[in-house]
C-alpha cells in the first residue's frame, strides 16, 4: 500500500469505504448505512452470498461505468514522446504557423491516430488526444493556451472535413 493509499484509508469516516471492482481500473470511495444492523444481522455473520443477493439490484439500476481503453492511451502518449513524432509534429506545427492552413498538422494527427483507431469517431479522438499531448510536450504555451489550442484547432479540423464531405 502507498503512503497516498494510507492517507486516504486513514481519513475515511465510519460508514465509508474505498471497494476494488472487477474490470474497473479505479478504486470507488462509497457512504453506506448500516444494513446489516438495520436488517438485524449479527455482526461478523454477514456471508458473501447474502451481500451479492442484496447488492444484485443495486448493480441492475446503476451498471458499472465501462473502463476507459489505458492501453491505447498509454501507447499515445508513448508515440507523441518518440523522436520522429517530434519532429514531424514539429515540422506541421510550423508549417501552420507560417501559412494557417490546418492540412499538415491534420494530416499527420490523422495518419498517427489511424494507427491506432478502430473507427473514424475513434480516430477523432485519438487525434484529440496525441495533439494534447503534443502541445504539453513540445510548444512553450502558457496553461490557458495549452487547452485552448488543441480544442479550436480540432474544431477548426472537424468543420473543414464536415465542409470537405458535403
Amino acid at each position: 500500500m502507498t503512503k497516498q493509499q494510507a492517507a486516504v484509508l486513514a481519513a475515511l469516516t465510519p460508514g465509508e469505504a474505498i471497494l476494488s471492482v472487477e474490470k474497473h481500473p479505479l478504486p470507488i470511495r462509497v457512504k453506506v448505512g448500516d444494513v446489516a444492523h438495520r436488517l438485524g444481522m449479527p455482526v461478523g455473520q454477514v456471508l458473501d452470498e447474502q451481500v451479492r443477493q442484496h447488492m444484485a439490484k443495486f448493480y441492475l439500476k446503476n451498471p458499472l461505468p465501462r473502463a476507459p481503453a489505458a492501453p491505447i492511451y498509454d501507447s499515445v502518449v508513448q508515440m507523441v514522446e518518440t523522436e520522429w513524432f517530434q519532429a514531424r509534429f514539429m515540422e506541421a506545427y510550423k508549417t501552420w504557423l507560417k501559412t494557417g492552413t490546418t492540412e499538415p498538422l491534420a494530416a499527420f494527427l490523422f495518419e498517427a491516430a489511424a494507427s491506432f483507431a478502430k473507427t473514424d469517431e475513434e480516430t477523432l479522438e485519438l487525434e484529440s488526444k496525441l495533439l494534447n499531448h503534443a502541445v504539453q510536450f513540445y510548444l512553450p504555451f502558457d496553461d490557458e493556451d495549452r487547452e485552448r489550442f488543441p480544442r479550436l484547432f480540432m474544431q477548426v479540423v472537424q468543420r473543414q472535413r464536415r465542409k470537405e464531405r458535403a
